[in-house]
């Protein structure tokens, strides 16, 4: 695409189709099940679409969005039944639709679009592709997008207004003048502003209007750097990132259960886990697992801290992987529990690994493995300050099934939380505490090969743990990860921003359809999650293709894939050469026939030569038969 200039805030550009795409009808666009050739998208509203596939052979579509627009790809996904899935690359700003139903003659997918900020209005084009069983890419004929600001539309109803009023106004200027006598001074800034204006409807009426307009626009550009929803003011901004947490977590409705996680209007790469409010439990969790037997990483950014009253925090953060059977409506307790954690009787997350990062301090019978604070008791009784600790709990066998039992039940010495057995401890200092008015980064990596989790909180040592059964610890190799976090009668606001996520390989095979076996080193693809990836066809000597398991191509997710290039070994091409040692011969003399073979192929092989005797006047010499010089029974050959 050539973009040109932008002209009366509409973008003028060419767009040209390669010689290699052809514009078909029976891929388009519909909207209340009318085909569509152009859509309008205001700012801060939603439109849903649908795509269109009548071809049966196509299994699956990239739909190719402009710029100023977005896919929400959480309602989109509300919306899709069994028989297609959508992934959305936000780098690229393309949508994948694989469809699932081959034997589905027309397929229908929605699709949510909405808008980014735009002060003017701007024209786009969308387009869908598919590439059918003759290699060729087909392409839909392209949808206008007209993308507007409410404000911008607010601005042209007033200007319409405005030139609709002026002739009146113009009649009237005496009248106006007359009413400028008003006690201005009582009138609120809007009130003045309005008289203001309706008292200049002269020629200066158009100026007045523009500028009315333009302060308005700076206005409006101002409100959104400065917006904040529903993060706190007294919360830093969390670090910049590309990542929409809705394309890859969910904040589960947990029913009965409240959950008091929410993700972030303003800053859509972080979520709240707890509002800094009392007896709350929040949990979030990514949409799909992860495979340990393949490495991973991830980077985030965490904030635990209480503005209000900066000397009492409670009760942390957790990062969790998990593999609960209740999958991503898994979750713990208020409190001590920091929304992993529950005793026998109470909801908590089993087959569970916990990076803790601990902001209170329950009491010695609750806090195994943790040093004791003052006589025991918990930081809410005792009245001292508590600096927080990070430390690694597996829920199966770290986490008691009853609540602690020292000194009895509300002592103080965390009778009445639940008993947990901490590993691999650091502590929180007055200089480095745990929590901060600050968003700390947090790293994660998985060793698959040793079995090894390394976590790292900022300002504190890096941690290893091993991990020596994942059937023990997780009951299988495949987990959801997330955070969790708590507060109790202490509180704090916990949030979480990510800047990386998990990302697992596609491994590329290439094998022998007959034996399974592998004919050449398999390929590991890497790359950024929503990233696109494309696997290769191999030209492999002796050997011929046959079929592709799976997809060739695709985008990174959190789940481990595979293609496997199936080929058949070629059969070896032989050359048979005969030949005489005499041209001619007389009665009684020896002919020697000497047959070649020669094998183009590798490796040793197996063969019959046939070769017929003229019987009438030739006979075989008995022991004159040789196979590459040495001598074999006559019958062998």
């Amino acid at each position: 695409m050539v973009v040109g200039q932008n002209i009366a805030g509409v973008t003028a550009f060419a767009e040209t189709i390669s010689n290699q795409e052809s514009i078909i009808e029976d891929i388009y666009f519909e909207k209340n099940n009318t085909k569509i050739s152009e859509i309008t998208l205001e700012q801060g509203k939603e439109e849903t679409i649908t795509f269109v596939d009548e071809n049966k052979e196509d299994e699956e579509a990239i739909v190719t969005l402009p710029e100023l627009t977005k896919l929400n790809l959480s309602e989109t996904n509300s919306q899709l039944d069994d028989a297609s899935t959508v992934n959305y690359d936000q780098e690229t700003n393309k949508v994948k639709i694989v469809f699932k139903n081959k034997e589905q003659n027309i397929k229908r997918t929605n699709l949510v679009l909405t808008t980014t900020d735009s002060v003017g209005n701007n024209q786009e084009r969308m387009y869908a592709k598919v590439i059918r069983q003759d290699s060729q890419i087909y392409t839909s004929k392209p949808v206008t997008i007209t993308t507007t600001s409410s404000e911008n539309n607010k601005q042209q109803e007033e200007i319409q207004k405005n030139e609709e009023d002026g002739e009146s106004a113009q009649q009237s200027s005496t009248n106006s003048e007359s009413s400028n006598s008003l006690d201005i001074n009582s009138l609120n800034k809007e009130q003045k502003n309005e008289v203001e204006n309706n008292s200049n409807v002269d020629s200066t009426e158009s100026t007045s209007v523009k500028k009315e307009l333009q302060d308005k626009e700076e206005s409006k550009i101002k409100r959104v750097i400065e917006s904040r929803s529903n993060i706190d003011a007294n919360i830093p901004t969390p670090p910049a990132s590309s990542t929409n947490i809705l394309d890859y977590f969910n904040v589960p409705n947990l029913g009965n259960a409240s959950n008091a996680a929410s993700v972030n209007d303003d800053y859509p790469q972080s979520v709240t886990i707890n509002p800094n409010s009392t007896g709350q439990f929040g949990v979030m969790w990514a949409n799909t697992v992860i495979d340990l037997t393949n490495d991973f990483d991830m980077s985030a950014y965490v904030y635990m801290y209480n503005p209000i009253n900066p000397e009492k925090h409670g009760d942390g953060l957790n990062f969790v992987l998990q593999n609960d059977s209740n999958e991503n409506k898994a979750h713990g307790q208020t409190g001590w529990g920091i929304g992993t954690y529950g005793t026998s009787s109470e909801a908590k997350i089993k087959n569970a690994l916990a990076f803790e990062m601990d902001t209170y301090y329950n009491g010695s019978g609750s806090e195994l493995g943790i040093d004791v604070i003052g006589d025991g008791q918990t930081q809410n009784l005792q009245k001292v300050n508590y600096n927080g600790h990070i430390a690694v709990l597996e829920t199966n066998k770290d986490v008691s099934s009853d609540y602690a039992s020292a000194s009895g039940i509300d002592t103080g010495h965390g009778g009445n939380f639940g008993q947990m057995t901490h590993n691999n401890v650091q502590y929180g200092t007055d200089t480095n505490p745990v929590f901060g008015n600050k968003w700390k980064n947090f790293k994660v990596h998985w060793d698959s090969a040793n079995q090894i989790i390394t976590y790292e909180l900022e300002g504190f040592n890096p941690t290893n743990y091993h991990v020596s059964d994942l059937n023990q610890t997780f009951g299988g190799k495949l987990v959801r990860f997330g955070f969790t976090g708590s507060t109790g009668s202490s509180t704090e606001y916990n949030l979480v921003s990510f800047n990386q996520l998990p990302v697992a390989p596609v491994t590329v095979f290439y094998k022998d359809i007959d034996t399974n076996e592998e004919i050449a080193d398999s390929e590991l693809l890497t790359g950024k999650l929503g990233d696109s990836w494309k696997s290769e066809q191999k030209d492999i000597d002796q050997y011929e293709f046959v079929k592709v398991d799976k997809k060739t191509e695709g985008s990174f997710t959190q789940t481990a894939q595979e293609v496997t290039y199936f080929y058949r070994k070629l059969l070896p091409k032989v050359e048979v050469k005969k030949s005489v040692d005499k041209e001619t011969a007389k009665v009684g003399d020896e002919l020697t026939y000497t047959i070649t073979a020669k094998n183009s192929g590798e490796g040793n092989w197996n063969g019959t030569i046939t070769d017929k005797i003229p019987t009438e006047y030739v006979n075989l010499v008995s022991g004159t038969t040789t196979v590459n010089g040495e001598k074999v029974e006559d019958n062998d050959v």
